[in-house]
């Protein structure tokens, strides 16, 4: 139907199965149609249509759950790396996100138990905090308070328990807290 002024007469389809079909829709209105009908982005609840300098239209389908406690839908592409992000498990070091991050994380990590190394849940760290990580909850010498660790041309990462005084020692201190 063409009104002078208002509709061309010309006009859309929409199949069965589509949102909004079946049906047809005025060639004027179709653009308010599809942004009636659009899927939105779980990330930044934009609609999920092509928009110049903005979105492609191209996106990724997840399922309830399947990257954390979300609801079933739509990810824009430009916005699923900031989706996986807000997904991803947390580094019990930094709190960053254990994926690999461009320039900052290799994706490696390191698992931890529960009160593994001190009181501390069960995680991941990054492959580049695991140094401070190990730093924080390695347990310290009862002679000189460094981390029982393994420092190159310092300490040799073996150490003496006392079980007197419920700690350990690097093997390098013992012979001067034995004094």
């Amino acid at each position: 139907l063409s009104i002078p002024g208002r509709f061309s007469g010309e006009y859309f389809e929409v199949a069965a199965g589509k949102p909004g079909g079946p049906g047809k829709v005025h060639s004027e209105c179709h653009e308010a149609f599809r942004e009636r009908h659009a899927k939105k982005c779980l990330l930044c609840s934009g609609l999920i249509l092509a928009v110049p300098d903005r979105f492609s239209g191209k996106f990724f389908e997840y399922s309830a759950g399947q990257l954390g406690d979300h609801a079933a839908g739509s990810v824009h592409s430009e916005c699923n790396a900031g989706w996986k992000r807000r997904w991803a498990p947390k580094c019990l070091q930094c709190s960053g996100p254990v994926m690999v991050v461009e320039g900052t994380f290799s994706g490696e990590f390191f698992p931890y138990e529960a009160q593994q190394m001190g009181a501390h849940e069960a995680g991941e760290v990054h492959a580049e905090c695991h140094d401070a990580w190990l730093l924080r909850w390695a347990k310290r010498c009862l002679h000189c308070k460094e981390p029982i660790l393994k420092v190159d041309g310092k300490f040799s990462g073996l150490w003496v328990t006392y079980q007197a005084f419920d700690g350990r020692v690097h093997e390098e201190c013992s012979a001067a807290f034995q004094a």
